[in-house]
Parts: C-alpha cells; structure tokens; sequence
C-alpha cells in the first residue's frame, strides 16, 4: 500500500470517488481528477468516469479537442463544405430508430399525439417493431423531450455516422447489399415484386434486421443509421459553415422551416444512404421513408 501523507481515510496515491467526483490524494491534499457526466459513473477501480447509458442505449465519447472533419464537398452549391467539428461532451444515442410500438405508449401515455394519417407502409398500429415513419419533426422532437432526451445535433450523427475516419458507410468502406441495410439495391430507385423500392419489397424493416451494417463502438452497437427510415435531426438545413465549430446547434424557427434529414431510406440508392450525404425536410413532412431517433445529452 502507497506510503506517504494521508488524505482523510486515503493515503498517497488513493483514488476514489466523491459523487461524480473521482478523486486522488496528492502530497495530502485531496485532488480532483475528472468529474463525471450525469451519463457516467465515476469508478474509481479504473480511475476513469465509465459509461453509463440506459438499456437501449449507446454510449458515444465526446470527439477530444482535435475534432473530426464533416463535409465531404460533394453536394452542390457548397452545401456539405468540409470543416472541423469538435463535440465536447459525450452523449447516448438510440440504438435503434424509435420504433412504432415505443411511440403507441407515449400516445397512451398521453404526452404524444398520434403520428399523421394511414399509409400503405405507415408502421403505427401494424409493425411495433419497426421504426415509426409518416412522422412530422414537430412530433419526433417532441417525442425525445417526453423521454428527457433530444434530436441529434447533425454534427452528433455525423460524428457517430462517420466515426471520425471519413468511412462511406457506418460499417465502413465496404459496399452494401441487403445484408447491411434497406435500400434500393439496384443503385436507382426500382419498382421491386413485391410492389415498391427496397429490400423487402417495399416499406421500412424490423429494427436490428441488419446487424451487418450495424455502427460498432466499445460500448455496444447502432443500428440502421444509413437505409431503413431517413432520421430527423435538431438542425435546421442550410450549407456549412467553412470554420471550426465547437458543439454546433442550427435551430430552426418553432414550428417552421426546413430541418436537416440523415441517413436516407429504403426507397434510396446506396448513394443517398452513405455516412455524409443529407437532405432537408420542412416540419410538417410525413412520409413512408421518414423516422427518427433519439439522444441523451449530459446534464
């Protein structure tokens, strides 16, 4: 056991933990080391604040000072500059997008209304596994504030899309088939047997229906982040900026605007449903190809 000035109960070299304070002793004075996010929990075993993100739920590190590239120059009118982001704080993210069935018991629940109207591949009251689509921005970011959560920032999708190596697709660089995700595999829109686009013969899949193409961190994995259902994010859509920014938000006017849509859906060719690629949707849009998912911000 280290030798030296005592600290309290703690000798030289001690470490442990004080609330979310991970704390050590230093030449007898109490030193703190971190302190920890409320999506964390100080282990002072490791001597590290570890990961502590609710079932369903997937721990992301924040990108460090250096930051990460987004953009790739390659959509027209300037719109995806590339420029450094950096993320100071971590986050949780679904691990899926918001499935049908988890939003039927926010309606139940009485915090949510329903979706929108009926649809020939509308998944509310059919599919309780499947993302919820036909979806309006007004509810899907009404939906994550009822969950005590919130819209991904587009740099927090990206940064979890891209990994922060420039990869084409969250799994990599390798092409996808229908193994990695729902798509229009054809590389153009099709009219498949089974009646529309898609791998499936048309509408959104089952959640985890694609563990291929699933984003892998040390923490667990993200599910369908390219394909499946387009996924709203909290920005509202415009072209980058060329500078640095540091935990980039774009709000939109309430209840207006047009609002920034990641990952493309199963009616999109590989192209449109790669780590970078982004559109934009006014709020009130509610289609087949349209969902969501959610974060939790550190408070």
């Amino acid at each position: 056991m280290a030798q030296g000035p005592m600290c309290g109960a703690h000798r030289e070299g001690d470490k442990w933990c004080d609330g979310v304070e991970l704390k050590s002793c230093d030449a007898g004075k109490d030193k703190t080391l971190a302190t920890c996010f409320s999506i964390e929990r100080c282990d002072a075993t490791s001597g590290k604040c570890e990961p502590n993100c609710p079932e369903g739920e997937v721990y992301v590190p924040a990108t460090g000072p250096e930051g990460f590239k987004m953009g790739r120059n390659k959509i027209r009118n300037g719109e995806d500059h590339t420029h450094i982001v950096v993320l100071t704080k971590p986050f949780c993210m679904d691990e899926t997008e918001v499935t049908a069935g988890a939003y039927e018991k926010c309606v139940t629940k009485g915090d949510c209304p329903e979706p929108g109207f009926a649809d020939t591949w509308a998944t509310w009251k059919k599919h309780p596994d499947y993302p919820l689509n036909l979806v309006s921005w007004t509810k899907a970011n009404n939906y994550c504030i009822k969950q005590d959560k919130a819209l991904p920032t587009e740099a927090q999708w990206d940064w979890v899309a891209t990994a922060g190596d420039g990869r084409e697709f969250p799994w990599g660089n390798e092409l996808p088939d229908c193994e990695f995700m729902d798509y229009a595999p054809t590389g153009a829109p099709k009219w498949s047997p089974g009646g529309d686009w898609g791998c499936h013969g048309g509408g959104p899949s089952a959640v985890k229906k694609h563990p291929k193409g699933a984003r892998v961190l040390p923490t667990g994995k993200i599910y369908d982040l390219t394909g499946n259902v387009w996924e709203w994010t909290a920005d509202s859509y415009g072209n980058y900026p060329k500078e640095k920014q540091v935990d980039p938000v774009v709000p939109g006017k309430e209840g207006a605007g047009v609002y920034t849509i990641r990952g493309g859906g199963w009616n999109r060719p590989a192209a449109g449903c790669n780590s970078w690629y982004r559109g934009g949707a006014v709020v009130t849009y509610q289609v087949p190809g349209l969902g969501f998912r959610c974060v939790r911000n550190p408070k």
